[in-house]
């Protein structure tokens, strides 16, 4: 996938849906993995439907991975939450943890290529280091755009901006 991704050969299939809907697929789906480190998912959303030009299984993957990532770095017993707000261009999808967070010096490269931080390393020792580079390259395949902010010790917030289909 990293190949394809790297050299535009994935095809994305486009089309208007809501993000609302992804949401709620992700989170049924991951339900048990939170569920068994006893991590409550809290979910919010403005009034307005958020509806985008999106491939649904390439969004499915970002927000999934997202997600997994927030459990597995997150202590049992602790709280994510998924809000979505309707802003008048764009969408905006944060993903907020109360994890083991991301030292300083590293936050510039979370979204490189292999690139994993002392935190994840020591504490989990098996990945990869390519999961929030493909999530970077398929939100800017949207359009959009992802951010980072985060504090050690306190947690992670990932925040991703998809533009709004006209309608």
């Amino acid at each position: 996938m990293v190949a394809e991704l790297e050299e535009q050969h994935i095809r994305f299939n486009f089309e208007t849906i809501h993000i609302e809907d992804i949401i709620k697929e992700v989170m049924v789906g991951i339900s048990p993995l939170a569920q068994q480190r006893s991590i409550a998912i809290r979910y919010q959303t403005s009034e307005s439907p958020s509806p985008v030009n999106a491939d649904r299984e390439q969004l499915h993957r970002v927000f999934e991975y997202i997600l997994e990532n927030a459990i597995t770095y997150s202590p049992s017993n602790s709280n994510i939450e998924i809000t979505v707000l309707h802003q008048p261009t764009h969408a905006e999808i944060i993903f907020k943890d109360s994890g083991i967070g991301i030292p300083k010096d590293e936050i510039p490269h979370v979204f490189e290529k292999f690139f994993r931080g002392r935190n994840a390393l020591s504490n989990y020792p098996v990945g990869s280091g390519l999961g929030l580079y493909i999530t970077k390259k398929i939100i800017e395949a949207h359009r959009g755009r992802i951010t980072v902010e985060s504090e050690e010790q306190k947690g992670t917030a990932f925040t991703i901006e998809l533009p709004l289909e006209s309608v």
